[in-house]
């Protein structure tokens, strides 16, 4: 049988289709197929999630922090328990980083609520440190390099067990923290 390729026609990281905070990965096709699951749900979504591609710079970014250079941050505003009813289509987080940026800030007709910085920093971590690289990143890429992709994607990109992946919400960070250090050390 003669396959035929079906041409990407959109790629929509983080698609809003079910609310903010659960974005999906939506593929749609020029023959008018849609493919859409829970990001996390996905091979890419459980990788990215793990941060294991990266770009190296990311592991040690400079501007991981609020010393910004540029005169505004714009991102999501994670982690933010206020504005409930907003939250389901999302919020955005506006960082005024330099005294140029406020003036023209304040020439903008935004809908908006002031929020104290700590409020970012509880759920946008990325505002106080780098992302920490996966220990199991340089085999990722060694296996990329030399092995068939299929064996890649089934040893580091296919989805824990479902029991794992529901454990995973519920156990508090602390704890799995704890679980990793042990298998980590179990390992050598």
């Amino acid at each position: 049988r003669e396959e035929r390729s079906v041409e990407l026609r959109s790629v929509r990281f983080r698609d809003k289709v079910s609310g903010w905070e659960n974005g999906h990965l939506t593929i749609a096709y020029e023959n008018g197929a849609v493919d859409s699951r829970p990001l996390y749900e996905t091979e890419y979504g459980h990788a990215f999630g793990r941060a294991l591609f990266l770009r190296r710079c990311c592991y040690h970014c400079p501007y991981a922090n609020l010393n910004r250079p540029g005169d505004f941050t714009l991102g999501d505003f994670w982690g933010l328990d206020a504005l409930a009813e907003q939250r389901r289509w999302g919020i955005s987080l506006l960082l005024v980083n330099t005294a140029h940026a406020s003036h023209i800030f304040d020439s903008l007709s935004l809908r908006r609520k002031p929020f104290p910085v700590e409020a970012a920093l509880r759920g946008n971590p990325r505002l106080c440190s780098p992302t920490p690289r996966p220990a199991e990143r340089d085999a990722f890429f060694s296996a990329y390099a030399l092995d068939p992709f299929a064996q890649v994607r089934r040893k580091f990109l296919e989805l824990p067990p479902l029991p794992v992946r529901l454990a995973g919400k519920y156990i508090p960070p602390e704890w799995k923290a704890a679980i990793r250090k042990k298998q980590g050390g179990e390992k050598k």
